[in-house]
This record gives C-alpha cells, sequence and structure tokens, in this order.
C-alpha cells in the first residue's frame, strides 16, 4: 500500500522555509506563500502610503508603508476581484466575477455587498472607476457600463449588449462628465461622449489589440498592445493629442508584449512588455528598458509620486520599487515552483515534491528543506522517513533513484523503458511499472540491488498499486471502458474485477486507505453536458468487488487529482473545477466513506494537487504557484460563511437504528412541503424505491417501511427544498 507523488520536470534551489503552525488553524489557510498566493489583478494608492490590491477568491491586500508590508484584510467574497478604486472621502469600491460590487467605508476594514437587480448580477465586472464622489461607472462583459449618481450606493445600467454576444469592456477611463474610454478584446479602444449611454469604436490604424489605456485629460491618451507581424505579432505604442481622432505609432523594442502602461506626468511613463519595464521621458516619443529585472508574469503597474512603483500578478507576486524601476524588490516570501506531491511517512517527517525538487521536513510541516534539486522525478514513495524511492526521466533515458537516509544521498539506476509508475508495498520489495518499449513490471525483493522484469498482455492501466509484496490492483482505459484488475501472485497472473463504459478512462490515482477500503481516481468525459467529470471506484473487500459512488454535482466540470482518507468515513478529495474565467481550486470533504461530499473553504482559486493528514486534525494542500494551505480542525471551521454553499448538510434524528421493518425520520430544520428520501448500499449504490411526501412542518415524522431490503449498512439521503440531509441506518 502506497501514497503517492506525483510530479513531472521542474527547476529549482536550495530552499528553508518556515510556515504557520497548522495545529494553530480553523479551516484551510495559507502557509505558502505569504502573504498568499492568489492572483492578483489590480493595485492603487490611495495616499502616499496606502496601497490596496485585488485579486482571486476575493482577495484583498493592504498596505501602510508604500508597499513594503502587506496584509490580506478580512473580505466578504469568495468570487474573484478583478479591480478597486478609492474615493476622495475615503471610500473604496471593488467589483468582479458574477456581478460582485463589495464597498468599504473605514478604509478597508470592513466590506459590504452592493446589490444589482436581478437578472444583471451574473455579468463578470471588469473595472470601476468614480469621477468624483457621487458619479461612478462600472465597466464589464457584454458591453456593460453601470453608474451610480449616489456614491455607489445603488447602481443603474445604461449601456448592455441585450444578445448575449457582445465582448467585454476591460478597462475604462473616465475623463470629464461625458467622456470616457474604455478597452476591450475586440475592438481594442471605445469611446464615449454622452456619459456612456452610447460607444464608438476607435481606429488605431491598422489592425491592433489594445491591452492597457492611459489617459492624461480628453484630448492625449496612449495605448499599448500587439499587432501582426509577419507570421506572429509585436507588441505597439500609439499616442493621440485630439482624442482619439488619430494616432501615432512610438519606435519601441520588437517582439515585445505590451500589457500594460501607466503615466506619472505628461512626459514620463512606463511599459510593461513580456516582464520587461521600459520608461518614456518625452511624453512617449522614445522608450528605453529600465533594468534587466524580469517582473513576470505582472497584470498591474502602478507608479506614484516621484520614483515609487509597485507591480502585481500571479501567484501573489508583488515587487516596488522606489529607483523609477531600476532596482526592484520582491514582497512575496516562500516557494513559487508547482507542488505536486506530499506525504508523511511518521507524524514529524515530510517530504513534498515540486519541479525539479525534493523537500523535507522534520518538523510536521513547519519547516521545508530541499534535500535534492537534481533530478527530475515522476513518482516517489518513502515506506520509512528515511528509506525512499524515486523514478524519473531524462533525455529520453529513465531512472530509479533510491535513499536510504531521508533523501540526503541517492543510488541510481537505469530502468529499460518508459517508466509511468511506482509502489513500494515493503522495505524489500517494489515494482516499477513500464509502458514501453515492452509493457510489463520491473520488480526488485532485496530493496534495489536487483530487478526482473515482467511482461504483460494485454495492458493494464498506467497505473499500479501493491497491498503486500504479491497483491496489486491495476487499472486504466479499455476498449471504450475502464477496467480495474488484481494480482494474487506479484503481477504474474491478473483477473479483471471491474468494467465501466468510459469515453475516456483517465486514472489519476490508486488509493488504498487499508488492506480492504480503496479507491480508484479517474477523469472521464460526458458527451450529453460536454463536460470532464470525475469517477470515484471504491472498494470494501480488498479489490474484489468495486462500485461507482453516484457523481456528486461537485464532480461535473472537475478534475480531481488526488484522494486522501483519515478514518473509514472521513476523507479529502483535491483538484479544480472549470470556470467561465478560467479554474477554481476545490478541496472537498466526505465524512460518510465517500457517499457524499462537501465543498471547503479553502481561501484560493489555484489548482490543487495533493491532500494528506499527519493526523485527524492536521492537514496540508498543496498546488501550483507553490500553494501550501493548512488545517489543524479536519478543514472544519467554528462558525458559518458567507462563501459557504447555499445548500447545507444538517443532521437529525432516525429511530429505530438499527431497524428491521419500519424507521422514522425527525428533520428538526427541514423545509416544510416537498420531499424525497433515497436509500444507498455501502459501495454507494442507491437501492430500493424513492420516497416521496410532503411536510407541513419543519420537524414532522417521516415513516418509511422497509421492504426488500436485505441486512446490513445502508446510507439515506433526503432532499428537503435547499437542503439536504445524511446519514447512516443498520438493517437487521
Amino acid at each position: 500500500m502506497k501514497t503517492l507523488l506525483k510530479f513531472w520536470i521542474l527547476t529549482g534551489g536550495l530552499l528553508l522555509l518556515r510556515l504557520n503552525s497548522p495545529a494553530q488553524v480553523s479551516g484551510w489557510t495559507w502557509s505558502n506563500p505569504s502573504p498568499q498566493g492568489n492572483h492578483l489583478s489590480k493595485v492603487i494608492f490611495t495616499d502616499s502610503l496606502t496601497g490596496y490590491a485585488v485579486g482571486g477568491y476575493g482577495t484583498i491586500l493592504r498596505t501602510t508603508d508604500a508597499g513594503v508590508n502587506w496584509q490580506q484584510v478580512p473580505g466578504i467574497t469568495s468570487m474573484a476581484l478583478s479591480s478597486i478604486t478609492g474615493l476622495k472621502n475615503g471610500w473604496l469600491f471593488a467589483v468582479g466575477l458574477n456581478g460582485t460590487i463589495i464597498k468599504s467605508v473605514n478604509q478597508g476594514e470592513s466590506w459590504q455587498k452592493v446589490p444589482l437587480e436581478t437578472g444583471f448580477d451574473t455579468i463578470h465586472l471588469n473595472d470601476v472607476v468614480f469621477y468624483n464622489n457621487d458619479t461612478g461607472y462600472i465597466a464589464g462583459n457584454h458591453h456593460t457600463i453601470l453608474r451610480s449618481t449616489n456614491g455607489g450606493s445603488s447602481w443603474q445600467l445604461i449601456s448592455h449588449d441585450t444578445t448575449g454576444y457582445g465582448f467585454p469592456f476591460w478597462t475604462i477611463s473616465w475623463l470629464s462628465s461625458r467622456v470616457a474610454f474604455a478597452t476591450g478584446p475586440e475592438f481594442g479602444l471605445s469611446k464615449t461622449t454622452d456619459g456612456g449611454f452610447t460607444w464608438q469604436y476607435i481606429s488605431l490604424g491598422g489592425t491592433k489589440y489594445v491591452y492597457s489605456a492611459c489617459f492624461l485629460n480628453p484630448d492625449s491618451g496612449f495605448c499599448a498592445g500587439i499587432k501582426p507581424s509577419g507570421t506572429g505579432y509585436t507588441g505597439f505604442i500609439s499616442k493621440t493629442t485630439n482624442g482619439g481622432i488619430t494616432w501615432t505609432d512610438a519606435e519601441v523594442p520588437a517582439n515585445s508584449n505590451y500589457n500594460h502602461i501607466d503615466f506619472i506626468s505628461a512626459n514620463t511613463g512606463y511599459v510593461l512588455g513580456d516582464g520587461q519595464l521600459y520608461k518614456t521621458p518625452d511624453a512617449g516619443f522614445s522608450w528605453i528598458k529600465v533594468s534587466d529585472t524580469v517582473l513576470n508574469p505582472v497584470s498591474c503597474l502602478r507608479f506614484g509620486s516621484g520614483s515609487n512603483g509597485i507591480a502585481v500578478g500571479n501567484w501573489g507576486n508583488i515587487f516596488s520599487t522606489t529607483d523609477g524601476g531600476n532596482t526592484w524588490l520582491s514582497h512575496r516570501k516562500g516557494m513559487d515552483t508547482e507542488l505536486l506531491g506530499i506525504l508523511f511517512p511518521s507524524s514529524d517527517t515530510g517530504y513534498m515534491i515540486g519541479w525539479n525538487q525534493v523537500f523535507r521536513s522534520a518538523d510536521r510541516g513547519n519547516t521545508w528543506i530541499t534535500v535534492d534539486s537534481s533530478h527530475h522525478p515522476l513518482d516517489i514513495h518513502f515506506f520509512s522517513s528515511q528509506a525512499g524511492m524515486a523514478i524519473m526521466g531524462e533525455n529520453s533515458h529513465w531512472y530509479v533513484i533510491m535513499t536510504s537516509n531521508g533523501g540526503a544521498t541517492w543510488h541510481e539506476e537505469e530502468i529499460p523503458g518508459q517508466a509511468t509508475d511506482l509502489s513500494y508495498p515493503s522495505l524489500q520489495v517494489a515494482y516499477i511499472t513500464l509502458i514501453s518499449p515492452q509493457y510489463g513490471l520491473y520488480k526488485t525483493t532485496d530493496a534495489g540491488k536487483s530487478w526482473v522484469f515482467i511482461p504483460l498482455s494485454p495492458f493494464m492501466g498506467n497505473k499500479m498499486d501493491f497491498l503486500d509484496n504479491e497483491t496489486g490492483i491495476a487499472a486504466g482505459e479499455g476498449m471504450a471502458s475502464g477496467v480495474i484488475r488484481k494480482t494474487r501472485d506479484g503481477g504474474l497472473t491478473w483477473e479483471t474485477k471491474f468494467t465501466t463504459y468510459a469515453d475516456w478512462f483517465l486514472v489519476q490515482q490508486i488509493y488504498f486507505y487499508n488492506e480492504t477500503i480503496g479507491y480508484v481516481l479517474a477523469r472521464d468525459y460526458d458527451t450529453l453536458l460536454q463536460k470532464y467529470y470525475t469517477r470515484i471506484i471504491k472498494t470494501m473487500d480488498g479489490g474484489e468487488r468495486w462500485e461507482e459512488i453516484p457523481r456528486p454535482d461537485e464532480f461535473t466540470g472537475s478534475e480531481m487529482r488526488e484522494i486522501s482518507f483519515i478514518n473509514a468515513d472521513t476523507g479529502f478529495v483535491v483538484g479544480y473545477r472549470e470556470m467561465p474565467d478560467g479554474r477554481d481550486g476545490l478541496i472537498l470533504k466526505t465524512s460518510d466513506g465517500g457517499f457524499s461530499w462537501e465543498d471547503q473553504i479553502k481561501k484560493t482559486s489555484n489548482m490543487l494537487n495533493a491532500v494528506t493528514f499527519i493526523d485527524e486534525f492536521t492537514g496540508f494542500a498543496i498546488g501550483e504557484g507553490g500553494t501550501i494551505l493548512t488545517t489543524g480542525s479536519c478543514g472544519d471551521i467554528p462558525s458559518k460563511s458567507s462563501s459557504l454553499p447555499d445548500k447545507t448538510i444538517e443532521q437529525n434524528l432516525v429511530y429505530p437504528n438499527p431497524a428491521s421493518d419500519m424507521v422514522h425520520f425527525v428533520l428538526r430544520s427541514a423545509i416544510p412541503g416537498p420531499y424525497l428520501l433515497e436509500f444507498y448500499n455501502f459501495t454507494g449504490r442507491r437501492c430500493g424505491q424513492t420516497f416521496k411526501g410532503t411536510m407541513n412542518n419543519a420537524g414532522d415524522v417521516i415513516r418509511v417501511k422497509l421492504e426488500h431490503f436485505t441486512p446490513g449498512l445502508y446510507f439515506y439521503r433526503i432532499f428537503s427544498g435547499e437542503k439536504v440531509f445524511t446519514g447512516k441506518l443498520i438493517m437487521r
């Protein structure tokens, strides 16, 4: 039995990272990076010292020392925030996905939501500006413009493409009571002269894609972006002095993707191109590279008075300069490599995988050091705190590397083929799955001193897990099917134990909590919904019988990458969900052996790759951008938060339990009206009839006569309005 660590080729260096203590944390909180690792989309300064940055998963950061230190401000939404602006009266407004508008009247200490009309509360809002303390504008998708004339207390729709096909407005610059410019992906630049009710496309001459615009007044402004050049694209910067009627291109370095431009005076401006900063001292006529520092990826650049500047971007990156961009200081602390695997062979000792790096912790994950950065591992497993193996690939050659001293040194041996999986059931025995040039198993029985090849036919799949030295499980794709097989003789012979129809059965993981309870985690494609989804197949008898767990809504459009259980009932699965604006990281928790799943509040939109627990309370979830989330409370929080899903899981009274011929349910917080009751067996398959009825009051007794049920353990699920009641029932 093993815990898999999956990873690919990456780069890195020596690192000592000290994290927040997970035992002191409730829910899931950031341990790496600091202060957080969500994408940042916009940064502003309201005075010379105070600034704010917003980004993914409702992130709001604040600095009071000109960007040297940043603190996370408690927010009230999990929606990604795309823009923030400050008013002269000290109020703040931020906007984001699904019609999100929030405001603060106390310099960001607390926030409140501003409602929109029904029907427009699903539009993605991209930018917000105020012309004065009373009049503000918001730009969004489908050519949406919202206006407020009462300081942001309410907003009215004044421009919108009702066909639903209008391209978005990305940014907006309001220059007078009637004149404004807006950027977007299709028309590049648009202008209004009637306060935003109508917009006209502005031609910059030829085909040009505008990524950023900066206007000094209604007449003078600059645009930056890319334009076609030969078989590719090159960057451009254009200037107008007559309100956009005519434009002049500046001479700029070629082959740059100019994505942000900012002017601090009529003559001095800055532009970012492929992470390089350029400056003009002469109103945009000439541009010179400021320094060789690469700021990438950066989504927003702001210069204040003098030579002070701030840049923010992906993975929580924050850079500052005090000398006009000649030198930059990073304020993001911690590792930034993608993390793809984590395990703890003991409660104190843990190993974590990053691109081309192996990290080791000796203090329950509080600090990590790099123990190897010379290999490109693909799969790794530690049988004890000291003994470990990994498979790796370099330059079309494949190797197994072994350590007996906790990763301080490694012994390397070449493998005769392409390796995809490693299983390490005991200190002496290990198996490596090879898929080419010949499919089979590479096996050792003497701790890696010697190896033998076992050819296999037909194809069993590229994932295998051995529960002991002889008993193993293989899972993979067959002919339009997913197949699970079992061996009892060390891979010499195999029996088919489970077959299911599948359009595309990509096995992510084979996981066994103990010798009897195991799971196969796979990804498939739903041709009807035209979405990928996650499948979980479960065994309760060591792989003899397998049943698929009914798919919850959370699994549609998602890719779950790893599953892990604390006990037979409580487990977690992590991955991501496809969203209209990209991906959203997921942590789901089950308390009934995978029968139902609850979305955890994880405070990040980053994709998550792996999850593990040291004990019943202390856990880690890791992923892209160096994301490390920790919990000291088994993922739970002490009170309900506004970002919890509307559908809640409630407890209830059921008696008698065990039952024989009749069972009673009392739903203390049910919603009066229709209800629906379903039963499932221990493998997650629905059984018996579906019971329907109506409750006049919360707490009414539901009586169910039990017929055609064999003795055993069952799970029930009762739907009452927006609430779901679940639990266990034993039939005698």
